[in-house]
């Protein structure tokens, strides 16, 4: 039996490279994509962990002192 890879973008069921994402779901720090693999039809989810990077500012708002 042909050993498959756990890493993203490879189906665990026959090791095609040709997968179809889903939904993106979150949960806390966690994600995961909904696939399905278009060669055998097996589905799946794939899963992260998110880890801060940066903060970053987009807008600055105005400052106003509460008195």
């Amino acid at each position: 039996m042909k050993r498959i890879p756990n890493e993203p973008g490879i189906c665990r069921v026959c090791g095609s490279h040709n997968i179809d994402y889903g939904e993106m779901n979150v949960d806390g720090d966690s994600v995961g994509y909904d696939w399905t693999c278009v060669e055998c039809d097996s589905q799946g989810v794939e899963g992260y962990s998110l880890t801060f990077v940066s903060n970053e500012v987009t807008y600055t708002g105005r400052l106003e002192t509460k008195q």
